[in-house]
């Protein structure tokens, strides 16, 4: 950047040389003569503190960007940090009863990163962190496990999009192939209720459903997760400091984490 900013000021010079000897030309030399008015040369004078003023402008411009890109990569250095991340950490009051809690997943049990996301069909900021996530996954296919629960009243019969989280666990049972499609359906394709039902809706097996719904609802109830999306990597609440974009540089020291972890227990 030094390099840029010295070419920066002999371009300017230069420019401003050629512009400077143009103003003169073209103020006293014409077809009949020379015209030395008191005018013309404070025209020049006037030019000249112009482009001084112009260039000390523009320097201060980019002095400061060069400043303030070093900043920013130096704090991005910092907070891309595996131990940092790891600082940032909140854990989970009531963590008993999560591994019972069955959702839709991609990819491997028993991949190093472990991402769950409790989304609610009416939210937002769910499909957004989905969509995000989804896409982190489907980068890292073979080193991520995105898991997907809801937080939704199974008792509030007023939320029309309560028969999307019904249908999407219902599917999981019967075929979680499918319900990966229409997850994907709902949370990026963003198709409407009425579509989305008529492709989507099955028999629910009422009870079982339900139940499920029931228990993901209630576990969120007692850790006090009022609000969607919540985002969960292994087994820590997901540092709000971070969006799950930014998951992608801590895959490799997940994976050495997980691999020391691993050998621990072999002894």
């Amino acid at each position: 950047m030094l390099n840029l900013l010295k070419k920066w000021y002999t371009l300017y010079i230069a420019v401003s040389f050629i512009i400077i000897i143009q103003s003169v030309v073209f103020e006293f030399v014409n077809i009949y003569g020379i015209n030395t008015s008191l005018l013309t040369f404070y025209n020049i004078i006037f030019s000249t503190l112009l482009l001084i003023c112009f260039w000390f402008f523009v320097n201060q411009i980019v002095v400061n960007k060069i400043k303030f890109e070093k900043e920013i990569k130096e704090l991005k250095k910092f907070k891309r940090n595996f131990n940092f991340f790891q600082f940032h950490y909140k854990s989970i009051d009531e963590y008993d009863g999560f591994d019972e809690l069955k959702g839709i997943t991609f990819g491997k049990k028993n991949s190093s990163t472990q991402l769950t996301l409790i989304l609610n069909p009416s939210c937002n900021t769910s499909r957004e962190t989905f969509e995000e996530a989804y896409e982190v996954f489907q980068n890292y296919s073979e080193k991520i496990y995105l898991n997907i629960l809801f937080n939704v009243n199974p008792s509030n019969t007023e939320n029309p999009n309560k028969s999307v989280a019904e249908n999407l666990l219902a599917l999981n049972e019967q075929d979680p192939e499918k319900a990966k499609e229409a997850i994907i359906d709902w949370y990026i394709n963003q198709t409407d209720l009425k579509t989305w039902r008529r492709k989507w809706n099955i028999e629910i097996p009422h009870l079982l459903t339900n139940k499920q719904l029931q228990n993901q609802y209630f576990w969120c109830l007692k850790n006090e997760f009022n609000n969607t999306p919540i985002k969960i990597i292994n087994e820590n609440l997901f540092p709000d400091e971070y969006n799950i974009g930014e998951l992608k540089f801590f895959i490799t020291d997940f994976q050495k984490e997980f691999k020391y972890e691993e050998s621990l227990k072999a002894v």
